[in-house]
């Protein structure tokens, strides 16, 4: 799928953050992208239930809501129509639910925002179904009459922007199985709400942006990363992030940043690493799993680090 945007490709700081390997932050929640490859349309065995409220590929819908300043941030649900899954379908990157199961956190990569004058933008909505042991969820674009359509020998800047969607659900799910209906990709992995770290305290006025978890089919240690920014954006510190990283039944990758202090942590020592750009990082064990918790914040220092990094728990503990 080529995602098409007339706007100019954002500067971005990439690092890497234990197993999970790259993650890109970039202004606005944009990532660019090298390609975009198709996707596979295919849905896969779901229930008739949920096929019956998959519409026809080219079904239209109503005008998405104006567009907030967070277009890229939505909360839909919990009710929710037929979806056109086809060719405009988006592969679901990431998935997390709440800890009363009531609510689905999916991430995705998307082109341009939907603007009715911009034929290169697009407008995604989620779809949901429940059935049993089995949660399925999707990614479709709308078709909308009324937008604009390329003028002859045009074409879009090819981008990814990173896109989360909060989906309220229609009723608490408490199976095991999230399943991608969109693609042929299948299974998604989501870990149990019960053993998700969280941090104790953001900064006033932080969100989370993006959530990374991968196919239930990938190779094990399997990975929570999570990423929190200003919104709309500290114009005084545009870099500024949190991203914590939970690396479960196994150890993430080798970390060779220098030591620049260690602090105390409910009686263990924990290396506070320069994680370079300004930012501090940690890696530590907790339970069965492991941490990595990087920050990038104006004035940030050992102490306040710290403190970050004390307050970090999982509910089941």
């Amino acid at each position: 799928m080529n995602h098409g945007s007339e706007s100019p490709i954002l500067t971005e700081r990439t690092m890497s953050i234990g197993h999970v390997g790259q993650v890109v932050v970039r202004a606005g929640f944009a990532i660019a992208l090298a390609a975009c490859a198709s996707t596979s349309s295919a849905v896969p065995a779901a229930t008739e239930a949920a096929r019956a409220s998959i519409a026809t590929p080219g079904d239209t819908v109503a005008p998405s809501p104006s567009i907030t300043p967070l277009p890229y941030l939505r909360d839909f649900g919990p009710e929710y129509p037929p979806l056109a899954i086809g060719a405009g379908s988006e592969p679901i990157t990431g998935a997390l639910l709440s800890l009363d199961r009531l609510t689905l956190w999916v991430a995705f990569l998307g082109g341009h925002p939907y603007d009715p004058a911009d034929w290169c933008s697009h407008d995604y909505r989620p779809w949901v179904a429940i059935d049993g042991d089995v949660l399925e969820v999707a990614i479709g674009v709308a078709r909308h009459p009324e937008q604009a359509t390329a003028p002859p020998n045009s074409g879009c800047i090819l981008d990814g922007r990173e896109y989360l969607f909060r989906l309220a659900l229609p009723t608490a799910f408490t199976g095991t199985t999230v399943r991608d209906a969109s693609t042929a990709l299948g299974e998604l992995w989501v870990p149990d709400p019960a053993r998700v770290a969280e941090l104790g305290r953001l900064p006033s006025g932080w969100v989370l942006v993006d959530v990374h978890t991968g196919r239930a089919s990938d190779p094990a240690p399997h990975a929570l990363a999570r990423t929190w920014t200003p919104v709309p954006g500290d114009p005084s510190d545009p870099n500024a992030a949190i991203f914590l990283t939970q690396t479960v039944g196994g150890a993430p990758d080798d970390v060779s940043s220098p030591v620049v202090a260690t602090i105390d942590i409910g009686g263990r020592s924990v290396d506070v690493l320069d994680w370079g750009g300004g930012g501090l990082g940690a890696v530590w064990q907790l339970g069965d799993d492991w941490l990595t918790l990087v920050a990038y914040l104006t004035n940030l220092d050992v102490e306040s680090f710290g403190t970050m990094v004390g307050g970090i728990a999982v509910p089941s503990s």
